[in-house]
């Protein structure tokens, strides 16, 4: 009897991640991990030592992120005259990306080096007067994007409870303590509202 060892869901990943290199030409490349974030994605830069370019592939699995999403946000702040990756191959079915590479000139590095903070944060508020400004919500485009009510609002929300107390002050809060939390939240919401409404980046 011949016996069959079925893969890891995260052999199958890595498979799917390679396949999905091989097919954009970047299988050779040295593939380095960078990070992740407060998701589900993660990215891995990856470096081609004939031509000394890079590119960063966003593993960003489904049904947990939409990659389809990603890009069509990245269109529309291209739209706005802001700078987004730019998208150089996809599988949305899979949930990876290749994108642009912009470096590692980040905030949290520059601070890092003792740059002077007050540039970088002019720019940034900059950045965001300019995108509420551009932004319109008689946008007709094609997919529009999702509404950010109620739901979605105390969802990010609730990311203190599961992210910042557990792993930053290191406690877990009681489900009074965290009831307690969310009706606050709830009663703070309508105030919420009475701004324009605008882009969540």
């Amino acid at each position: 009897m011949t016996h069959y060892l079925t893969p890891s869901p995260k052999e199958v990943r890595e498979k799917e991640k390679q396949d999905f290199l091989a097919s954009v030409g970047w299988d050779k490349a040295h593939i380095a991990f960078l990070s992740g974030d407060c998701s589900f994605r993660t990215y891995h830069r990856l470096s081609d030592k004939i031509s000394k370019r890079t590119v960063l592939l966003m593993d960003a699995p489904a049904p947990h992120e939409d990659t389809a999403a990603f890009e069509r946000v990245g269109k529309l702040l291209e739209g706005y005259g802001l700078r987004a990756p730019e998208i150089l191959a996809s599988d949305h079915e899979k949930g990876l990306l290749l994108i642009e590479d912009f470096g590692d000139k980040t905030f949290t590095n520059c601070l890092n080096r003792g740059m002077n903070p007050k540039p970088l944060y002019d720019n940034a508020v900059n950045v965001l007067l300019h995108l509420h400004k551009s932004f319109s919500t008689d946008d007709t485009s094609e997919e529009p994007l999702n509404q950010y009510d109620d739901v979605a609002l105390l969802e990010e929300a609730n990311l203190f409870l599961d992210w910042y107390c557990p792993h930053w002050i290191r406690q877990e809060l009681s489900d009074a303590a965290k009831q307690s939390y969310q009706e606050i939240l709830l009663g703070l919401f309508p105030l919420a509202r009475n701004v324009p409404q605008s882009l969540v980046l």
